[in-house]
């Protein structure tokens, strides 16, 4: 189902947690004051307590420019009916891939991992002969937490051409030091992502971008996640929040519920977005997309699915 402007309506029915100590954050420099809900603060926790608490420990990879990055093309960015940029909220394996390509098909300058322009929708992400320490910033997520980082708007000179950001998650180590050896070593890989930890730095930098949040069951969801290479040890070794699971057990679908609710709490609190919330499992998901965004339904089609319904990226 779909949901434009904070009118929620999803296909599953659920029980959505509420747990006050999970707000939005943004762990790599930027500050900006908690959202609320209703008239109650929402504690700034980090929805992951990574392994590199300290920012001078985490890799902050190279970021490509506007400059090198901007192309010519035609698109038809004008006849959408919603304002871009156009940023997905929902978790990966929630419809990211046929959700860019949705848009693509309909010729809007859409990004999904890759933020290079030319690059598909997969690794690898920069162009042929990039030197090596500047190809992770070719990736969404690298060139977001770099530019937040470094105080810059988390969008910019990730691609500059691009309306549609679909999948703006990516894995990522970072480094320590041994305590042992004093030698620096890299951390467990986890995932980092803005659509979880920057809420704050989108909204202040595009107070008028729209959200789409992409859903599915959150059942399906884990299995998806458990089925997919190695995501679930990934979402391990990212620390799930405190949700009163023991430490290192996947609390996946709790973690699912919370987000859901975190994002509409945050999409009623700034009415300045337009807010599309879609369930990807839904027979008709691409005509309510179509109708939302004033594009072709014909567009519409699931991606990296193993089986109807199953395992969609």
């Amino acid at each position: 189902s779909i949901s434009i402007k904070n009118t929620y309506s999803v296909n599953f029915v659920d029980s959505y947690h509420s747990n006050k100590n999970i707000g939005v954050i943004e762990q790599n420099g930027y500050q900006a004051k908690p959202f609320e809900e209703g008239n109650k603060e929402v504690l700034r926790k980090s929805v992951y307590d990574h392994t590199a608490t300290d920012v001078s420990n985490i890799e902050i990879p190279y970021a490509p420019h506007a400059e090198t990055n901007t192309v010519n093309i035609q698109t038809n960015r004008n006849l959408l009916k919603l304002p871009t940029p156009i940023i997905l909220l929902g978790l990966p394996k929630s419809g990211t891939t046929s959700v860019y390509n949705f848009f693509k098909c309909a010729d809007v300058p859409s990004s999904h991992y890759c933020c290079s322009p030319g690059a598909g929708d997969h690794p690898p992400c920069a162009p042929k002969g990039t030197p090596g320490k500047e190809k992770n910033g070719h990736m969404c997520g690298y060139c977001i937490k770099s530019n937040i980082f470094d105080g810059r708007p988390p969008l910019e000179g990730c691609g500059d051409t691009f309306d549609v950001f679909a999948q703006m998650d990516v894995e990522m180590t970072g480094y320590k030091t041994d305590e042992r050896t004093n030698e620096t070593v890299h951390t467990p890989m986890y995932l980092y992502m803005p659509q979880v930890t920057a809420l704050d730095a989108l909204h202040a930098h595009y107070p008028n971008a729209t959200f789409i949040l992409n859903l599915r069951n959150p059942a399906s969801w884990e299995k998806s996640v458990r089925n997919w290479f190695n995501l679930k040890n990934i979402f391990k070794q990212t620390h799930l929040p405190d949700h009163g699971y023991p430490a290192g057990t996947l609390a996946l679908q709790e973690f699912y519920r919370n987000h859901t609710k975190r994002i509409r709490d945050f999409a009623a609190l700034y009415p300045s977005h337009a807010f599309v919330e879609v369930n990807i499992e839904d027979e008709g998901a691409g005509d309510k997309m179509a109708e939302a965004f004033g594009l072709s339904p014909s567009c519409w089609g699931r991606s990296n699915a193993n089986g109807p319904g199953r395992d969609t990226k």
